[in-house]
This record gives C-alpha cells, sequence and structure tokens, in this order.
C-alpha cells in the first residue's frame, strides 16, 4: 500500500488477532507509527490480547498510560470498556477503579459500566466494593440490560436473547450455527485453482 493509514493498520492487527495469530498482531502494533495509534488501534489491541487471554499486569499499565495522556474529549466508552474488561480477567482491580470512574463520567446511565465493574470486584473477592456497585446502581436505578443478537432476514429483523429459545425456527438455527462452527474449524487445504 502507498498511503499506510490507521484503518489499514488497525484492520490488519484486528485480523490477525481474530484468526489467533497473536504474536503476528502484537509485532504488527509494535511497528505501526504511534503517530497513527489512535483509540480505536488501542481498543484493538487490548481487545486481541484480552479475548486470547495474553493481557497481564504490564500491559494494562501500558493502555492506563495512553488514556492518561488523552484529553477528556477524546476518550472513548469502547476502548475503556475493553480495559475494564482485560482488568476483570486478569487482576488489575486497581486499574478498574480509575477506569471506571472515567467511564461512569462518560456514560453515567450505561448499566453495563456498572455491571462490569461490580464483576471485576466479584472475580477478585471484593465483596464490600461490589457491594457499593449494586448499592450505586439501586440508587441511580439502573437495571442490568438483557445481551441480545439481531440480524435483519429479508427486511425482517429478528432478536435473540441471552437464553431465550423462543424463536419459532430455533432449532433450526441452533443447527446451522453448529454445522458453521464445524466447517470453520475443520482443517483444510486450498488448492490453487481455487484461488
Amino acid at each position: 500500500m502507498v498511503d499506510r493509514n490507521a484503518f489499514s493498520w488497525t484492520s490488519l492487527i484486528s485480523g490477525y488477532f481474530a484468526i489467533g495469530q497473536v504474536e503476528e498482531g502484537r509485532l504488527l502494533f509494535e511497528q505501526m507509527p504511534d503517530s497513527l495509534k489512535n483509540v480505536v488501534s488501542w481498543t484493538t489491541f487490548v481487545l486481541g490480547y484480552a479475548r486470547n487471554g495474553l493481557i497481564n499486569e504490564g500491559q494494562l499499565d501500558k493502555a492506563m498510560s495512553v488514556v492518561k495522556k488523552m484529553s477528556p474529549s477524546k476518550r472513548d466508552g469502547t476502548f475503556l470498556g475493553a480495559l475494564l474488561a482485560a482488568c476483570k480477567a486478569h487482576g488489575g482491580h486497581k486499574i478498574a477503579n480509575h477506569i471506571s470512574k472515567l467511564l461512569i463520567e462518560l456514560e453515567p446511565t450505561d448499566s453495563g459500566v456498572y455491571v462490569l465493574l461490580a464483576n471485576v470486584y466479584a472475580a477478585h473477592e471484593k465483596w464490600d466494593e461490589f457491594a457499593q456497585v449494586r448499592k450505586m446502581m439501586r440508587e441511580r436505578k439502573l437495571k442490568k440490560v438483557a445481551s441480545f443478537s439481531q440480524v435483519e432476514v429479508k427486511g425482517k429483523n429478528h432478536v435473540f436473547f441471552v437464553g431465550d429459545r423462543s424463536h419459532p425456527q430455533v432449532e433450526g438455527i441452533h443447527e446451522m450455527l453448529r454445522l458453521m462452527h464445524d466447517h470453520l474449524l475443520r482443517p483444510r487445504w486450498v488448492t490453487l485453482d481455487e484461488i
């Protein structure tokens, strides 16, 4: 590519993480010019590492230093949420305190922020802090929103909530997902004729 912008770098890094080639994604992120690294590229990096179970306290500290350098207007809920999720998985409850304060300032009515923070505390058996977050939710009248997926087929929206099996075609949908999953996990050689 002649013009290697933040989008092209981040897309390639995201692709490596998506297919489990974490080391390649990390190396590419390190090669990416600092001037092109933005909230999206950092979010991609942190989420890629977190989803592959490789984030550690040192990387959380480095990501937190990026947050501290950002002006408040540049802070992004997705990036901060990714850091908070990484804290849950990898023991950064001190960093989680700081991130959650920023997130609550940014999105004070997003119950997901409070739930994630409570889950961080629960994962690390910080029960007093857990109780404080749940109390804050009650005081602010925030309720946990059920997770769902939505897809449009032939102009009609289909919504699927976690654990919901009420869709009339649920059995067929689950069978198709199982087949797709099995197909994607099956090793397969590609011939030159197929390229």
